[in-house]
Order: C-alpha cells, then structure tokens, then sequence
C-alpha cells in the first residue's frame, strides 16, 4: 500500500538523524527500524538502499548530458524509461525547449539549469529505478513559488506510485499528506496539518 507522510520540524530536532537512520547510515543506539517487519540491522543494506529515491535539498548532477543525469540512477535504463521518467518528474517539457533537449550538457553541478530545473532532473534520476520508497529532504527549500508549487504537485503525484516521505520546513508542500509527524524535542508526534507550528 502506498502512502504519503510528512516530516515537519525546526532545525535541530532530528529530522536528517531519523533520515540517516531510514537509509542505515546509522543505526539507533536503541529500539529497532522495521521494514515491512523486518528489523533493519539483519536485512541486505546495500539491496535496501537500492529500494529507495533519495532527492536532497541540493541534488548533485555531474557535468553531462540530461539524459546521462538521469540514466545514472539506474545505467540500465531504456530510453523509453528516461522518458517516462522526465515526464513523471515534470521534466520533460522544460527539457524539449531547451536547444539541444536530452543531449543538453547541465555543466558543473547543474549551473546550466535553475533551481528547479536542477530538481526536476534530480526526481527523475531517483525514480527511474522504480524505488519503493521516495525520500525528499528539503527539497523546495530554495525555491520560489512557482518550482515550489511544480514540485508539490509532482510530489503528489508520485505518491499514488511510490510510498512516499517529505522532510520538510514548510508545511504547504504536504498539505495532501495521509500523515503528518512533527518533530517536538526529539520526539516523533502524530499531528494533522492544522497543528503544524
């Protein structure tokens, strides 16, 4: 079942620890992380990790083309899947006005796009290897509101594929979410989108 949950919290509360936790980088001191019922710390990291799409506030792209961006989240990708891929990240349309399309060089870290052009690709490279779970941190944070409202819908319509988690300062961008945690001195509570502070 997929599902679409919030993360809201001041900095400082815990919201990267509870990420770095999510993706085994580290591992609670106590208690235990289930998947699926499964206990982490006994489970395959490196398959687990294959199993999620991670989009952080400043995504990296390398020096390339578009189309290799994209392709580098899974390099067996077809070229019908890098366009299903753009499409469900609200890319493609961006990327068939620019002059050379797919075949566009980004340049160092993407200086060639804007911001949210640079995060648009960025979904795309994490949802071509058709992830179970999609992580975004933070990523509207250096945004206007135009890229911040295109990647809020491209977040909720994600999210009727994939299970889907949003860390973020604002709480507009998961005002669709089916749940809402806050962080509250570092503690994980249950909230509704009314509560939010």
């Amino acid at each position: 079942e997929k599902s679409f949950v919030g993360l809201v919290g001041k900095s400082g509360t815990g919201k990267s620890t509870f990420v770095n936790i999510l993706t085994a980088l580290l591992f609670p001191t106590n208690g235990e992380i289930l998947i699926d019922g499964k206990n982490l710390s006994s489970m395959d990291i490196k398959s687990w990790r294959k199993r999620i799409g991670y989009v952080s506030q400043s995504p990296f792209l390398f020096n390339d083309t578009i189309y290799n961006n994209i392709l580098y989240g899974n390099v067996n990708a077809s070229p019908e899947e890098v366009i299903e891929s753009a499409k469900l990240s609200n890319s493609y349309e961006f990327i068939n006005q620019l002059p050379n399309k797919f075949d566009t060089i980004v340049g160092q870290r993407g200086a060639a796009l804007s911001g949210g052009q640079l995060q648009r690709i960025a979904i795309a490279r994490s949802i071509i290897g058709k992830p179970s779970l999609l992580i975004f941190d933070e990523c509207t944070n250096a945004l206007d509101q135009e890229n911040e409202n295109i990647i809020k819908e491209t977040i909720e319509n994600l999210s009727t594929k994939h299970t889907i988690i949003v860390i973020t300062h604002n709480k507009h961008v998961i005002e669709k979410a089916d749940e809402i945690y806050q962080f509250k001195n570092k503690d994980l509570v249950l909230t509704n989108f009314r509560e939010i502070v």
